[in-house]
């Protein structure tokens, strides 16, 4: 006998009610307070959480609140003119939480830097932008729009860095206004090895439809292969679901490397992390683009894999913390080399994107 129309309707009702109400289930909130050291609310302070396009301000209270947010790790900051800028982390596990940030006032300090004049702060500009920013084409899109707020230094063959206020750079290619609060940057000419530290907000720019098509064919192509995309398909399992082949690069055998199920290397921290943990170096092949992608999936062939885009990975840490966004709780768990370490700030997506 069918069912009469009211009872399809209200049935259709309980289902979206329940849907919803699980989904709400698996979202939590980051509560906090912002103070001085004598225990004074601080109003408009900037707060946000780095490497998103999550940001607000403390209202006359001092209070903030960020809603909605899945479980993982988040780093608040909390920034606020005359005083020192301040980042914790922040585990969501099972519940939201709360916190109590306190800021310290701002010694103001004549520092000695060598900011270069002329072609000399040219030339460490455009080491800057290739080092900080990239070479690739994304990169090749992006500006940095207040160049002057960068200061630097030299120490033996060091390039260093830093800004007392957020640089802002435009990304054409990925649709993002980014302002970065830079505490740490050293390039070592020798080397050529780069190592920087902040935090950083994205802001979706706005543009016509055709611009809109053009940032989101853009964000996916990046996207795909990226250092993002491999954690989070490690986290449910699936790298090789997801065009990805790892091997372990045995020294003593190179060039032989040895595929592997790198599923052998995780482990369940609990229900929202996982634990990545490996002692020696991985390599990483991507074959998303590949015509004969599913081919080598199956039979990985290396003369024809040695065109793919490749990447190595070194684990600096005991092991990785990861969470679903494919975000890691400790930035120094990883050294990337190959088209990972190519990759900076131009290639960068906030954690609240997903493929379509």
């Amino acid at each position: 006998m069918p069912m009469p129309l009211h009872q399809k309707s209200m049935l259709l009702i309980l289902l979206l009610f329940i849907g919803n109400t699980a989904f709400s289930q698996t979202l939590f909130n980051i509560n906090g307070i912002v103070k001085d050291k004598q225990g004074e609310p601080i109003e408009s302070a900037t707060v946000f959480l780095s490497g998103s396009t999550q940001v607000t301000k403390t209202n006359a209270n001092g209070r903030f609140s960020f809603k909605g947010l899945s479980s993982g790790s988040y780093e608040v900051v909390v920034r606020m003119l005359g005083y020192s800028s301040l980042k914790e982390n922040a585990l969501i596990n099972s519940t939201s939480i709360n916190k109590v940030l306190i800021l310290s006032s701002t010694n103001i300090l004549l520092k000695e830097v060598q900011i270069g004049k002329g072609r000399r702060r040219e030339e460490y500009l455009h080491t800057f932008f290739d080092t900080f920013v990239g070479v690739t084409k994304n990169a090749a899109f992006c500006t940095i729009l207040n160049p002057e707020v960068i200061e630097f230094s030299t120490e033996g063959s060091s390039l260093k860095a830093f800004s007392e206020e957020f640089i802002i750079i435009l990304n054409k290619s990925l649709g993002y206004k980014i302002s970065y609060l830079l505490r740490d940057y050293k390039y070592d000419r020798q080397s050529t090895t780069t190592i920087y530290d902040g935090e950083y907000i994205f802001e979706k720019l706005p543009g016509t439809e055709i611009q809109q098509r053009r940032w989101e064919k853009n964000r996916l192509q990046t996207y795909k292969g990226s250092f993002m995309h491999y954690l989070r398909s490690l986290y449910v399992g699936n790298t090789r679901g997801e065009s990805f082949l790892t091997y372990v690069v045995d020294q003593s055998k190179r060039p032989t490397d040895s595929l592997v199920d790198v599923r052998k290397y995780v482990s369940r921290a609990n229900s929202n992390f996982i634990n990545f943990r490996f002692n020696t170096q991985l390599k990483v092949v991507y074959v998303g683009k590949a015509k004969a992608r599913k081919m080598l999936m199956i039979d990985p062939d290396p003369f024809k894999l040695a065109s793919m885009p490749t990447s190595n990975a070194i684990l600096f840490v005991d092991q990785a913390v990861i969470d679903k966004k494919g975000s890691y709780i400790d930035y120094k768990s990883f050294r990337l080399e190959g088209m990972w370490g190519v990759f900076r700030l131009g290639d960068q997506l906030p954690f609240e994107y997903r493929p379509k």
